[in-house]
């Protein structure tokens, strides 16, 4: 059997809002573990439904599913929030768009999430990961680095480049620089191939030297852009190559009597803060040895608001952070029934 213990922290940053959210569900044979990174004029709300669509299904439903029901979750919660606010709009192809006098097609209704889960099976202790976005999960069964889960969502990614482009040839992946969004496409023509192509005036958006980079779409109101390739929400965008379809990972129990360290945080924190020193904190023996998940989050937590200030620069710096830490210790292996 598998003992889970799992805690939640988040700082809204530098803002007045905090557009992070996360969950924890336990029910039947697993426990399901969430984060969520809204952006957008809606981001925040985008988020919160995305946690309540999570909170209400049963964790054993597939994660394809999940994020499709997720999706449509957040369509119909935003209509409904719309006409809350007298906001006038119309749906068109599957969006939504603000109108102006007599009706005419406006600005898109902007907002969405990332979306991260991690399902535990409390009798066996293997788990499933699933994500839209940049909310990283990552898992230590020793010191180090960790274990990775998510596929890279950025269009620095050669692979969601070639997807987007295959079908939406008019899509664009442009660097990122200091003053905004640069005219510099982040792959180029090589021989039969695409080469990433950063040049001057390019900036990193983390600590590991990821450049900074968009996904950006054109419309009648100007363009849109945003950091990831795929999403929870963002509607007008997945008419141009946005999806909300997770990619998935599999990971077997840990060994018996070896406490794993599982992390999911919104980008708050992994832009700051290297793996390594998110292993020194979840792993601290007063942490690991006891499974106090809620004292590692809050470390964690305070840690990352700290590294963020560091990093990039002062009290106004640092986004919303949020963290999920869970520890699982498998107790014995469970029996296998014989087969007469």
């Amino acid at each position: 059997m598998a003992t889970i213990s799992t805690a939640t922290a988040t700082n809204n940053g530098c803002y007045n809002f905090n557009q992070d959210r996360a969950g924890v569900l336990t029910r039947g044979p697993s426990t399901l573990v969430t984060v969520f990174d809204g952006h957008g004029t809606y981001g925040e709300q985008a988020a919160i439904w995305a946690q309540e669509h999570f909170q209400g299904c049963d964790p054993a439903v597939a994660y394809e599913e999940m994020f499709a029901g997720a999706d449509r979750s957040i369509y119909d919660r935003l209509k409904g929030h719309l006409h809350g606010l007298r906001v006038p709009f119309v749906e068109r192809d599957g969006a939504l768009y603000t109108t102006g006098y007599y009706g005419a097609i406006g600005a898109p209704v902007r907002g969405g999430t990332t979306g991260t889960a991690v399902r535990i099976d409390e009798v066996t202790g293997a788990m499933t990961s699933a994500h839209v976005g940049d909310s990283e999960v990552r898992f230590w069964d020793c010191d180090g680095e960790g274990v990775g889960l998510c596929v890279d969502h950025s269009p620095n990614n050669i692979d969601e480049f070639l997807r987007v482009r295959a079908s939406y040839p008019a899509s664009q992946f442009l660097f990122g620089s200091p003053q905004g969004l640069t005219a510099r496409p982040v792959f180029v023509p090589s021989l039969d191939s695409w080469t990433l192509h950063p040049s001057g005036g390019c900036q990193y958006s983390d600590v590991r030297h990821s450049w900074a980079s968009y996904f950006v779409v054109a419309g009648a109101a100007g363009r849109e852009q945003l950091a990831m390739t795929r999403a929870l929400g963002n509607f007008t965008m997945k008419r141009n190559g946005l999806i909300s379809k997770p990619d998935t990972a599999e990971v077997a129990a840990p060994g018996v009597g070896v406490t794993r360290a599982i992390v999911l945080a919104s980008d708050g924190l992994w832009d700051a803060v290297q793996y390594a020193e998110v292993c020194r904190i979840v792993r601290q023996p007063e942490f690991l040895e006891s499974h106090n998940a809620d004292g590692a989050a809050a470390l964690l937590l305070d840690y990352g608001i700290a590294k963020s200030k560091e990093v990039f620069g002062g009290v106004a710096a640092h986004d919303n952070i949020t963290v999920a830490v869970t520890y699982v210790n498998v107790n014995d292996v469970p029996a296998v029934e014989e087969v007469d």
